[in-house]
């Protein structure tokens, strides 16, 4: 059976770009998220036998928090675990929350947007994470982080910072790439780097979007979002703020975890 290389994090901490960075190495040129979804599939939608059977070695995203259970353990050869400050999870969850009410309900006026915003800021505070993310088996910011970082694996790890992927993608992907036995010059390095820019893959969005192509940005399940200003990539274009008093909860609850994780 194939090797796995799971891409893991909790939702909302860039997996999807480092997905789109790990598959220009292996592909060369990702135009879709359709073909992102067969180049560095998804656990949670998107993994067929091919992956599983076939080549030597797959990379897969998953959310899930580790435990003894996990599925494919035995076939797990590496995890790449990347990790965001939980503040910047927490407006990014949000937003992403938003975008899916809107997509489903249509509820793009200011006071829907308005009520679920607060909504959802409790309950992230409350539980340090969504509870459908939860219940999915993701577990919340803290366990998740804790499940990769602090358990003793019996595999190799790298953690990665979303914070260092973004001021430095190139040299961040290096050790992403040596870590995972992928062998690249520098030149190769750059053109991934540059062919997964934000601003390539929010194009990548707003096209499939627009067309109503398969894929992880299909037009039938953001199009309303992206009237309302919501997009899968970078969350809303006008995010929507926390009030002053969110912030002091959230930063209070998250204190001891963020102190924990290198994050105060």
């Amino acid at each position: 059976m194939t090797k796995i290389v799971w891409i893991a994090s909790y939702p909302r901490s860039g997996n999807t770009w480092m997905r789109f960075l790990v598959a220009h190495l292996l592909h060369r040129r990702i135009e879709n998220s359709a073909q992102l979804g067969f180049a560095v599939p998804d656990i949670h939608r998107f993994v067929t036998g091919q992956h599983l059977l076939g080549p030597a070695q797959s990379f897969i995203k998953t959310h899930w928090r580790w435990q003894d259970e996990f599925p494919l353990r035995e076939n797990t050869e590496r995890v790449i675990y990347l990790i965001r400050d939980p503040l910047a999870v927490m407006e990014s969850s949000i937003s992403f929350a938003l975008r899916s009410a809107t997509a489903t309900a249509g509820e793009n006026r200011a006071p829907d947007i308005e009520r679920h915003t607060r909504a959802l800021a409790d309950q992230f505070i409350d539980q340090f994470g969504l509870a459908d993310w939860s219940r999915a088996g993701f577990g919340n910011w803290e366990e998740n982080a804790a499940s990769w970082i602090e358990t003793e694996l019996p595999f190799p790890r790298l953690v990665v910072r979303f914070e260092d992927l973004r001021a430095d993608p190139v040299a961040t992907l290096r050790a992403i790439a040596s870590f995972a036995g992928i062998e690249v010059g520098p030149a190769r390095l750059e053109t991934a780097v540059r062919r997964s820019s934000l601003e390539r893959l929010s194009v990548i969005e707003e096209n499939e979007a627009r067309a109503g192509m398969p894929g992880l940005f299909a037009a039938d399940r953001s199009a309303g979002a992206n009237e309302a200003g919501f997009h899968f990539i970078g969350g809303a274009r006008k995010p929507v703020p926390l009030t002053d008093d969110e912030r002091a909860r959230a930063q209070a609850r998250f204190a001891p975890a963020m102190r924990r994780f290198g994050y105060a």
